[in-house]
C-alpha cells in the first residue's frame, strides 16, 4: 500500500491515528488472506480495482483487508462492517432483491471511489475471511477495542500511503460502536459516519442497572465459555433482505456467543456513561438511523448527536419501514445542503440502510457528505519528523 504520496512518513502519520494502532505487523501485506468467497472485482492496484491483502494484528490474528483506490484521491475512508457479516456482504449491493451481495454498481465503495475517495475495508476478526481468537466457532471476540485497534492499524497503513489527505471512518451497526471506540482510543479522523450504530442499551437506563447486567453477563461468559451460545439476535424485517442472509455463506445464523455478547454490552454501557460519547476528536459527524430499527437503538444515535463534541454534526432520522412519523434532519454547525431532501428522509428502510431495497440514495448521500467534508478539510501539512514526541504530534495542527 504505497505510492509517491510519501509512504516514508508512515511511522509519523500512524501515530496520528492513535497508539492503539501499534503492535501488529504492517497492514496491507501482499500476502493474500484466505478467500472463502469471491469478490466480483479482480485483484490489482490500478484505480477502481480491488486490492486484497491482509494484516497481522497485535493479537497475532491475520485480518483480511480490501482496498479500492480512487483515480485522483482527495481523501481516504475506512469502512467498518457490522456483526455476523463480512465486508463484501455489508458494502456491496445484491445482484437482485434476495440475491447475493456481489454487485459493485451502486454500492457505497463504488460511489466513494467515483467521488475521489479511496476506500479501505476489513473483515473484523472472527468474521468473513479473518481469523478469530477461538477458531471457527462464529463471531466470538473478547473486546470491541480489539476490533477497533485492527481498524486503526488499517487506517494507519492508509495514512502512510496518503499522509496529506483527509481521513474518514464509516461504521455500520456494530461497526458504529467500533468507530466510536476508534475515536476514544485516540484515532484522529476528519469525519466519522455512524450508520445505524450500536450504542445504547435501552433496557438498562441507569448506571446501576447496567452494572448489574454486566456482572450477570460476565458470569454467563465464565460459565458457558466465550464461545458458549446465548440467544438469537433480531433479524432484518425486510423479507428480501432476510433471503439474502440465508444464501450468504459467510453470514452467521447461530445465537450470539457469550464473549461477543459481553463485549458489545460492555462497550454500550461505556457509551451511556458520562464521557462515553464526548470528545470523539473529529471535526464532523454524520449519524443516520431509521425510526423502524429494532436491532440498534435510535436513542444512541440521538445521544451521540447531542453529546459529541464535533464542530459540525448532522443527525438523519429516517421515517423507516412502515413508519407514520416523518423523517427529520437535525444539524449543529453543519453546512446546510440538499444531501437529505424529504424523499430521502422518508425512505422505508429498517437497519442496513445502504444495502436494503430503496437504500441507494443513502449511499449517494454518504458519498456526497464525505466528499464535501474532504473539500472543507483540505490537504494536511507534511508529517512531522518521526523522532518528535508523540505528544507533540497533532493530526489537525
Amino acid at each position: 500500500m504505497a505510492d509517491d504520496r510519501g509512504a516514508a512518513a508512515g511511522d509519523s502519520v500512524a501515530d496520528d491515528l492513535g497508539a492503539a494502532a501499534s503492535g501488529g505487523e504492517a497492514a496491507g501485506s501482499t500476502e493474500a488472506a484466505p478467500k472463502t468467497t469471491a469478490w466480483p472485482l479482480r485483484d490489482g492496484t490500478a484505480p477502481g480495482e480491488l486490492d486484497k491483502g491482509s494484516l497481522v494484528d497485535a493479537q497475532g490474528l491475520r485480518i483480511a483487508t480490501y482496498c479500492v483506490r480512487a483515480a485522483n484521491p482527495v481523501a481516504f475512508v475506512v469502512l467498518a462492517h457490522g456483526y455476523r457479516v463480512c465486508a463484501r456482504y455489508e458494502w456491496l449491493c445484491a445482484t437482485a432483491e434476495g440475491g447475493p451481495h456481489e454487485k459493485w454498481a451502486g454500492s457505497l465503495p463504488e460511489r466513494l471511489a467515483a467521488s475521489d475517495v479511496s476506500v479501505f475495508m476489513l473483515d473484523h476478526q472472527s468474521h468473513g475471511d479473518s481469523e478469530g481468537l477461538y477458531g471457527d466457532v462464529g463471531p466470538c471476540v473478547e473486546s470491541l477495542d480489539d476490533l477497533a485497534r485492527d481498524a486503526l492499524q488499517l487506517a494507519a497503513a492508509a495514512a502512510a500511503e496518503y499522509p496529506t489527505l483527509p481521513r474518514f471512518l464509516v461504521g455500520s451497526s456494530m461497526g458504529g460502536a467500533i468507530a466510536a471506540r476508534c475515536a476514544k482510543l485516540g484515532g484522529k479522523f476528519d469525519g466519522i459516519v455512524f450508520h445505524s450504530p450500536m450504542l445504547y442499551l435501552d433496557d438498562f437506563p441507569s448506571s446501576f442497572s447496567r452494572t448489574v447486567a454486566l456482572y450477570a453477563l460476565a458470569a454467563a461468559k465464565k460459565l458457558l465459555g466465550p464461545a458458549g451460545e446465548t440467544f438469537h439476535t433480531a433479524e432484518n424485517a425486510i423479507p428480501s433482505h432476510a433471503r439474502e442472509a440465508l444464501t450468504e455463506p459467510t453470514f452467521y445464523h447461530g445465537p450470539m456467543l457469550a464473549g461477543t455478547l459481553y463485549a458489545c454490552a460492555a462497550a454500550m454501557a461505556g457509551f451511556m456513561d458520562d464521557g462515553g460519547l464526548e470528545d470523539l476528536g473529529c471535526r464532523a459527524l454524520l449519524v443516520l438511523h431509521s425510526r423502524a430499527d429494532a436491532m440498534c437503538s435510535l436513542a444512541g444515535s440521538e445521544a451521540l448527536f447531542e453529546r459529541a463534541g464535533a464542530a459540525r454534526r448532522t443527525l438523519v432520522v429516517l421515517k423507516g419501514l412502515g413508519g407514520a412519523e416523518p423523517g427529520l434532519l437535525r444539524e449543529a454547525g453543519a453546512v446546510s445542503d440538499d444531501l437529505f431532501p424529504r424523499a430521502v428522509l422518508d425512505l422505508p428502510l429498517f437497519h442496513n440502510l445502504c444495502r436494503e431495497p430503496h437504500g441507494e440514495p443513502i449511499g449517494a448521500a454518504i458519498a456526497g457528505w464525505l466528499r464535501r467534508e474532504a473539500d472543507l478539510a483540505g490537504a494536511r501539512p507534511p508529517p512531522k519528523l518521526a523522532n518528535e514526541s508523540r505528544l507533540q504530534r497533532d493530526a489537525f495542527a
